[in-house]
């Protein structure tokens, strides 16, 4: 079970409230500076009616309800906000209204007295801001060590500054205090207020230090003050949030060098409002990120034995500790050489259970393609592309070699794994960790080989029997792309790709599946684009041959799609979108199917949806060693470590 899912509630009809949601998503989770926070986050399903949200798929779920106009002239969207604020509160877990709108207050008389945070009077860019401060306040408040009371406030900042550098030009103290003090969720630490005259500043400024986050004002003569310098040590002693603002103006002969290892945020004299806004935020972010850590960290089974650091360790925090665990994403290899160098041994929560599964070379195939529907779903691209990434790379940490049958078009799912093997795997291993199947008629060129001979093994599948170029004359066997654009064409195309997904089979021990578009959304139906070129589409024929083959498949159902699709049939329902009726408009279609009966291998749809429903979910259990409950669990996930820990999971058990 994941930790914490934050949903974000908006009314389908808003644009508004879409867009702010939407932002919050990309602040919590993808924000690149701060990679590490990743916050799980799912939307609103956009669909006619409300979907209840499932307050049991995490420990902690946050719904951030962004009420607007919208909500508030719509009776049954207000009864589901009432309802679900109701659930929570039974549940144990945390409701934050938004008022995006003065009239949507209080929305329904049981939230008659519930407090609001009043967003309306914002606008633009500061409204943005305005919602995305509370969310991370509250959430800061969810995991703070001691539980806030009344008005105390969850967030203190202890401003580590130079007081020679105070009157000096960017007068970076100054801008920032001013900002902090229109900022009411947030407390200040400063030595000039928190010290009484004539008391001992040093224990006064170290507990300061420990019950804060830092925030460095690297101005020109920081580096050379004895007291900043030890006000970041003990900052980095105690494991605290550290954030440095870069604010100096001129040649520095000596930079602090434990100043390293923190977001560190370039002060711009113009305007200074908007920069200390900046600074606020990203210090709320890595609040929340340490928090959020050391709450994950100390329950992981890791946890007994070792260390916990919330940051990445260094020398000068690891110490002599010599077993730690930090959060993910992994130290490149260089730093964990030093580290280990020094008797360290340091690892995250993944690495360390890769640790305990892991999976010797196994080959895995990894299907996948963009998902239409993910709106429905309460997702977006992001959360669909952010899961592929994190299975890809977790199963290549745990020894595995992925399989992927795709094409090398830039931004292509196979470069992305291409990627992983650049960025996140540099030390020296095998091409053949990646295998990129290429199936016949897609290109494979001299210059595709040489381009990607280090970062994976690139596999050319022949032209299947009974093609050639008496048929077409494009049907060479090394041809030229072409589009399925005549019925002969397109069942060249569907014959070649369930050929390279038998290979695939052949050649691996499990299928991870996860999206895949099934056809054109409604109104595009004349759009040839919008169809699979193959007999059906490509990732449902994926799970199809797996479980004809009783070839371990794991379906991570929550992203939609065919996967979806696959899930659904193997529950037991029924789908349109699996007839013939459905998939008889394609293009082709019906001369395509003339030409797999004429061949003797036509499989119709209602055999298709037999074959599924027949296994169920206890024949996709004893194949890929999950139980029932584990699969539905992976049917439902989102959180991209949980997903990984439930493949890893069955694939340790194949034996």
């Amino acid at each position: 079970m994941s930790n914490l899912v934050v949903h974000l509630l908006y009314h389908p009809d808003s644009d508004t409230a879409r867009d702010i949601a939407r932002a919050l998503d990309w602040e919590l989770f993808v924000d690149p500076a701060l990679p590490g926070l990743k916050i799980p986050t799912v939307f609103t399903p956009e669909r006619s009616t409300a979907t209840p949200i499932d307050l049991g798929r995490a420990q902690n779920t946050v719904v951030v309800a962004l009420l607007d106009a919208c909500f508030a002239a719509d009776p049954a969207w207000r009864r589901f906000a009432a309802d679900t604020y109701e659930a929570c509160v039974a549940a144990g877990q945390r409701f934050i209204p938004i008022a995006l709108y003065k009239h949507a207050i209080p929305l329904d008389q049981r939230l008659a007295g519930v407090n609001f945070a009043p967003a309306w009077p914002e606008k633009g860019a500061d409204l943005r801001r305005f919602v995305l401060r509370w969310v991370l306040v509250e959430l800061c408040r969810l995991f703070a060590p001691t539980p806030t009371q009344g008005t105390q406030l969850p967030v203190t900042l202890f401003l580590s500054h130079a007081k020679a550098d105070l009157r000096t030009d960017p007068e970076v103290f100054a801008g920032l205090v001013a900002a902090l003090n229109r900022c009411t969720p947030i407390g200040t630490w400063i030595d000039c207020a928190n010290i009484p005259l004539g008391s001992p500043f040093a224990d006064a400024i170290e507990t300061g230090v420990q019950n804060t986050a830092v925030v460095v004002l690297l101005t020109d003569t920081f580096s050379s003050r004895p007291w900043c310098r030890r006000e970041v040590l003990l900052a980095k002693q105690h494991d605290r949030p550290l954030v440095v603002v870069d604010a100096r103006t001129r040649l520095t002969a000596r930079t602090f060098p434990y100043l390293g290892n923190t977001p560190l945020l370039r002060w711009r004299t113009d305007p200074l409002s908007t920069n200390a806004e900046a600074v606020i935020d990203l210090v709320l972010k890595e609040t929340l990120r340490v928090l959020f850590a050391e709450h994950t960290l100390r329950q992981h089974p890791e946890a007994e034995g070792r260390s916990l650091l919330a940051h990445p360790p260094e020398l000068v925090t690891a110490g002599d500790k010599a077993r730690l665990l930090y959060p993910d994403p992994p130290l490149g290899i260089e730093e964990l050489s030093l580290l280990k160098a020094r008797g360290v041994d340091a690892i995250t929560p993944l690495q360390a259970f890769a640790r305990t599964h892991t999976l010797n070379g196994d080959v895995i195939a990894l299907s996948t393609s963009d998902s239409d529907d993910l709106p429905l779903w309460g997702l977006s691209e992001r959360h669909l592309n952010t899961a592929i990434t994190e299975i890809s790379r977790y199963l290549l940490i745990a020894g595995a070699q992925l399989a992927y049958g795709g094409h090398l078009q830039e931004h292509s799912k196979t470069f992305t794994l291409f990627d992983l093997i650049t960025q996140h795997l540099p030390e020296a291993k095998p091409p053949s960790l990646i295998r990129s199947y290429i199936g016949w008629p897609i290109p494979l060129t001299i210059e595709d080989k040489a381009k990607h001979a280090m970062q994976g093994e690139l596999i050319a599948i022949a032209r299947p029997d009974g093609f050639d170029e008496s048929q077409d004359a494009a049907f060479t066997v090394e041809p030229k792309w072409f589009d399925g654009d005549t019925p002969r064409r397109r069942y060249a195309w569907a014959r070649s790709m369930t050929k390279l997904r038998h290979r695939i089979i052949a050649d691996t021990q499990a299928r991870v599946v996860i999206g895949g578009k099934i056809g054109p959304p409604p109104g595009r139906d004349g759009d040839p684009r919008s169809w699979s070129l193959g007999r059906m589409p490509g990732v449902l024929e994926e799970c199809l041959l797996s479980v004809e083959a009783e070839h371990p498949l794991y379906l991570c159902g929550a992203f939609g799609g065919a996967t979806r699709l696959a899930v659904d049939l193997i529950e037991g329902l029924d789908r349109a979108d699996a007839t013939w009726d459905w998939h008889a408009r394609a293009p082709h279609a019906e001369a395509m199917r003339d030409l797999y009966e004429a061949a003797g291998d036509w499989q119709p749809w209602t055999d298709v949806v037999a074959t599924f429903k027949d296994v169920g979910v206890e024949g996709l259990s004893a194949a890929n060693r999950l139980s029932p409950e584990e699969n539905r669990r992976l049917f439902t996930a989102t959180d991209p470590q949980e997903i990984v820990e439930l493949i890893l999971a069955g694939l340790s058990r194949l034996g």
